[in-house]
């Protein structure tokens, strides 16, 4: 069953500019990272671009931002800046107070803007006042995702050189974060316990990082690193306990906080036959269920696992139409989302999943990457490799 969007919205209103080699290019802003609020009614988004595969334009750079909708379909505000690459990761607080962005601000291997600079920004966003713009001399490279606490008073981002986190003292972030880690492997996906408490996060090498907030700071990093260095790619903290998900490569594991030191508690390996790379994974709200997507060719797998004493066992699973790329549910795990597509120039799809099978899709020109549920499964955002955010009800 085909569905229709309740509204869409093109974001930058500046096309990119024309490339430098004089051709003529079809090629657009994509919408990378989109973020809601648990009641639906705040919606962050980013643009971004990259010459990825399906591609045709080299140069990176445009104009890029970060964008505030409500479930109406109203912008409440922009933020927006010439650079290049631009936003690749939001994130927003439960509460839907406090928006956080990451990305490039400037450079990188396409650029044409000078030296590179990361981008890292938080907002009141309600207002979208900037209450965090870092910058730093070692901050030359881009951020690969960015995670933020139930309430906004502690943010982390993952960079392709170290792991950065801000919590909030005397009402406000400090202008220079813990660096926990130091220099790393490129962290990839990064996660923040809704109470503040703890993080988690992965990349590449096979490593797994975690650490303590406390006080403005980070007590008790540890760092654990698989023999096989997988390249992790995803890291999902759920709202309720101590437990966390990584995955990557054909493999899922399951950690605890407190014991992610001397390695996972559980594993689920892909048979041959149904993935070749998992490419995302999150947590159900009690953090007794997995979700995840997995690629294999030109299609792919949409699977779920149950937690629990015996650690992972299979739940569910669909094939994908397209390549998959994210899947998220919504506090009761009634509805599933899943963005596919890939790479650029193929179209793509949005869907919604129940326990039983899908319910609908709708199918796009271009790839999706985001498509995100509010916690009461009320309300649905996805973004598109069209420069366009979706917003659908179930």
């Amino acid at each position: 069953m085909n569905k229709t969007p309740e509204w869409t919205r093109p974001l930058s209103a500046t096309p990119l500019p024309p490339s430098t080699d004089g051709a003529t290019t079809t090629d657009d802003y994509m919408v990378n990272s989109v973020a809601i609020s648990d009641n639906g009614g705040r919606i962050i988004a980013g643009t971004y671009y990259y010459p990825f595969d399906g591609t045709q334009r080299m140069q990176t750079d445009g104009t890029f931002g970060v964008y505030c909708y409500d479930k109406k379909g109203d912008r409440h505000w922009a933020d927006e800046f010439e650079g290049d690459e631009g936003v690749y990761s939001v994130a927003l607080s439960n509460d839907g107070k406090i928006a956080v962005a990451g990305g490039l601000r400037q450079g990188g291997k396409y650029g044409r803007s000078g030296p590179t600079l990361g981008f890292l920004r938080a907002y009141d966003a309600a207002k979208g006042k900037i209450l965090l713009d870092f910058k730093d001399s070692h901050f030359n490279t881009i951020v690969n995702s960015v995670a933020i606490s139930k309430h906004g008073d502690v943010l982390a981002a993952g960079t392709k050189k170290s792991l950065y986190v801000f919590s909030v003292v005397g009402g406000s972030f400090p202008s220079t974060p813990v660096a926990p880690f130091g220099v790393t492997q490129s962290v990839d996906s990064i996660a923040v316990a809704p109470n503040g408490k703890w993080f988690a996060a992965c990349g590449k090498n096979g490593c797994v990082y975690t650490g303590e907030v406390k006080t403005g700071g980070v007590n008790n990093p540890v760092l654990w690193t698989e023999t096989s260095h997988t390249h992790f790619v995803s890291v999902a903290i759920p709202a309720a306990g101590d437990n966390f998900a990584v995955a990557g490569g054909s493999v899922v594991y399951l950690f605890n906080k407190k014991s992610a030191g001397t390695g996972y508690v559980a594993q689920y390996k892909l048979p041959a036959s149904s993935g070749k790379s998992i490419r995302f994974v999150s947590m159900s709200a009690d953090g007794k269920l997995a979700i995840a997507v997995a690629n294999r060719g030109t299609a792919g797998l949409l699977f779920a696992l149950n937690v629990g004493p015996q650690g992972f066992t299979p739940a569910w699973s669909f094939p994908t139409t397209h390549n998959p790329n994210s899947a998220t549910t919504d506090k009761a795990t009634r509805y599933f989302t899943l963005a596919d597509g890939y790479p650029d120039d193929v179209p793509g799809s949005f869907c919604l999943y129940a326990k039983t099978g899908k319910i609908w899709q709708c199918p796009t020109p271009k790839m999706n990457w985001p498509m995100v549920i509010s916690a009461d499964g009320k309300s649905i955002a996805g973004g598109g490799d069209d420069n366009k955010l979706y917003f659908f009800v179930p």
